[in-house]
């Protein structure tokens, strides 16, 4: 699994509400060739207004199916966390949920 963790205090970071973050995050992957699920769902475990897409498909260097998770954790008028997780089909989806659960901002 690899794992990216950033904070977006832009005005998108600032403004745009979990579900579409994580949807316009996933979406707009570079070279990102796939599907992604429609339906967002909250992180559970999370403090926050929390959004995850799930997605899978291949980037350009892959030959192998990733999943790909896109999780955003919105602070109103404040900041946006978002999580952008690959993984392969043998990793287990409990391992990224309590992963996900965990995130927390300062």
């Amino acid at each position: 699994m690899a794992v990216t963790l950033v904070a977006d205090r832009s005005p998108a970071g600032r403004e745009t509400p979990a579900a579409d973050y994580a949807q316009d995050t996933l979406t707009q992957l570079p070279n990102f060739e796939g599907s992604v699920d429609p339906h967002p769902a909250r992180v559970r475990g999370s403090p926050y207004r929390s959004a995850q897409v799930q997605g899978r498909g291949r980037l350009p260097r892959s030959k192998a199916e990733q999943l790909i998770t896109v999780a955003a954790f919105y602070r109103a008028g404040r900041v946006t966390y978002a999580v952008v997780a690959f993984r392969q089909r043998q990793t287990p989806a409990a391992t990224l949920e309590r992963m996900l659960a965990t995130v927390r901002g300062g």
